[in-house]
């Protein structure tokens, strides 16, 4: 094993320790039907581990990019596929919209992703 997978084990650990189980729900559009005039959306659901935090103070709260209510979903990638803005999340019974996302790879390896959501 690499250090950054040691890492990977080492928050995910934490995660399960400290967060809990979240459901990721991915969405995807499909081809345009030119006879219909839309196109069909697709969802896959994964289950995986994470904390919902409050933003520190209110510097961090812009007003723009970052409301008032916003979250900060620490999540692991273990078992999970890549979450994407606009995909949902469910965490203690509420459901966010992911706004952001920044992922923690140093060396090309995520160790976890920090994502920005929202109540949807």
């Amino acid at each position: 094993m690499s250090f950054y997978s040691d890492a990977v084990e080492v928050v995910d650990d934490a995660l399960s320790q400290y967060g809990q189980l979240v459901t990721l729900t991915h969405k995807a559009t499909g081809i345009y039907d030119p006879a219909t005039g839309t196109a069909a959306t697709t969802t896959a659901t994964e289950i995986g581990r994470g904390v919902v935090k409050e933003y520190n103070g209110l510097n961090q709260i812009d007003g723009t990019l970052v409301l008032q209510g916003d979250k900060k979903l620490l999540l692991s990638p273990v078992g999970i596929t890549a979450p994407k803005i606009d995909d949902t999340v469910i965490a203690n019974g509420i459901t966010f919209v992911i706004k952001n996302i920044k992922s923690l790879n140093p060396a090309g390896t995520v160790v976890m992703y920090e994502c920005q959501v929202r109540g949807a």
